[in-house]
């Protein structure tokens, strides 16, 4: 018998914790029809996690200072979607003790979306790689812009292969992966029409 506790991680859903059995049943039987939804189904077991809203977007945010473990997602239904919602337990999972530099943060995060990939054997793996490197890269680009020498990136061990991959080498090369991520980013489409027309 399925509890309004138990599936607390669906609340966000219809906008209010699931209290009908019938209907949270029903919820988890949909959404346990995929691939990338059962294995984020695990993920929130496994995690803890609380989902606090489904966005309709390919963004997300992980609330680590907050005692409900909250993330904001889209729905896991696609991997695109999936590596989002990974990541975004990723920062719970690793970022609620201390404080790392956040393109230490991001590293870490990513890697935990990636695994969970190979963990759970999702297809398009290598599309969410990709779309981890321009994500990685900008936390490079501000971290460089704020003064980080590109040295730090190689020295630290989680950093240097994606450093590597992504061709630190000074300023010019992540200000060039940063406009590129821009110009891909879903949040600056008005950014991307003027990129098209000049």
């Amino acid at each position: 018998m399925t509890t309004a506790t138990d599936t607390r991680h669906l609340g966000a859903c219809e906008g209010g914790v699931v209290n009908a059995d019938a209907r949270a049943s029903r919820q988890l039987e949909g959404l346990l029809a995929n691939e990338f939804t059962a294995a984020a189904w695990v993920l929130l077991r496994e995690s803890g996690c609380t989902v606090r809203k489904w966005r309709s977007n390919l963004t997300g945010c992980a609330y680590t200072r907050d005692p409900d473990w909250g993330i904001v997602s889209p729905k896991p239904t696609t991997a695109a979607a999936f590596s989002v919602f990974a990541h975004e337990v990723g920062h719970q999972m690793l970022h609620r003790v201390g404080s790392l530099p956040r393109w230490l943060e991001e590293v870490q995060a990513w890697e935990y979306a990636l695994d969970a990939f190979d963990r759970f054997g999702l297809p398009g793996r290598e599309d969410v790689e990709r779309r981890a490197e321009r994500s990685i890269g900008y936390a490079f680009g501000k971290a460089m812009r704020r003064g980080l020498p590109a040295s730090k990136l190689y020295a630290n061990e989680e950093s240097k292969w994606w450093a590597e991959r992504i061709g630190v080498r000074d300023s010019a090369a992540v200000a060039g992966h940063t406009a590129a991520h821009r110009r891909l980013s879903p949040c600056n489409r008005s950014l991307t029409a003027s990129c098209r027309a000049s």
